[in-house]
């Protein structure tokens, strides 16, 4: 590298060896100031240092609340009850009232009132 002056002027004169080395150099700086600039954001996001809110302390409360609150026997499986079955008679009795539930009956009869009709 030579550097000189002639009428106020610098003249720099760089080997063509050396301006690679220099351009490398320069490039290197630029990927790591790159690699830099991307990873701060990111790893930001990884800060464990950040205090809890209530809202995270409390997250999925209501949630379980709410579930909680609409049972009425929480203890329900706990307990065995024997089943206590059902009487014979009443069983063929209702049994009886399902199947007569769809049998037809006879038709009802239909009056029809005409107010201020034709007929």
């Amino acid at each position: 590298m030579e550097i000189w002056m002639d009428n106020s002027v610098i003249h720099l004169r760089i080997n063509q060896g050396e301006s690679d080395a220099m351009e490398e150099n320069s490039m290197k700086k630029i990927m790591i100031i790159i690699g830099i600039a991307i990873a701060l954001p990111v790893l930001s996001g990884c800060n464990t240092l950040q205090k809890q809110t209530l809202v995270d302390k409390n997250w999925g409360r209501s949630h379980e609340t709410a579930r909680f609150s609409q049972i009425i026997n929480p203890d329900a499986g706990e307990a065995v009850v024997e089943d206590q079955g059902l009487d014979g008679v009443i069983v063929k009795d209702n049994y009886d009232k399902y199947q007569k539930a769809f049998k037809k009956d006879t038709p009802v009869q239909v009056f029809n009132v005409n107010v201020g009709g034709d007929e």
